[in-house]
C-alpha cells in the first residue's frame, strides 16, 4: 500500500467516524425532544420539564458542534425536519452544572 493509500483509507475511517458521531448526537437529541414533548406543564412537574428542557438543549448544542466539525454550517433545515422547538433553539448551548 502506498503513502497516498494509506492516507486516503485514513482519511475514509475519520470521516466514516465524524458521521458516526452525529447519528449518535441525532439520535439522542430526537429522545431529548420527544421527553421534553412528553413533559406536563404543571406546577409539580416543571423541574424535571426544566430538567428536560436543559437535556434537549445540550443535545442540540452537541449537534450544532458535531455538524459544524464536518463543515455544515446552515442549520435551518435540521430545525425544520427535527421540528426544534424555539424554546430549544434560543437557550442551546452547554447544561448548567449544579
Amino acid at each position: 500500500m502506498s503513502h497516498a493509500d494509506a492516507h486516503r483509507a485514513i482519511e475514509k475511517e475519520i470521516l466514516g467516524e465524524r458521521a458516526g458521531a452525529l447519528a449518535r448526537a441525532v439520535d439522542a437529541l430526537e429522545r431529548a425532544l420527544l421527553e421534553l414533548a412528553s413533559a406536563v406543564h404543571g406546577r409539580r412537574e416543571h423541574r424535571l420539564r426544566e430538567y428536560l428542557l436543559e437535556e434537549a438543549c445540550e443535545r442540540l448544542w452537541f449537534v450544532v458542534v458535531q455538524r459544524e466539525a464536518i463543515g455544515l454550517t446552515r442549520h435551518e433545515v435540521l430545525y425544520e425536519v427535527l421540528r426544534i422547538p424555539a424554546e430549544v433553539r434560543r437557550a442551546m448551548g452547554p447544561r448548567r452544572r449544579r
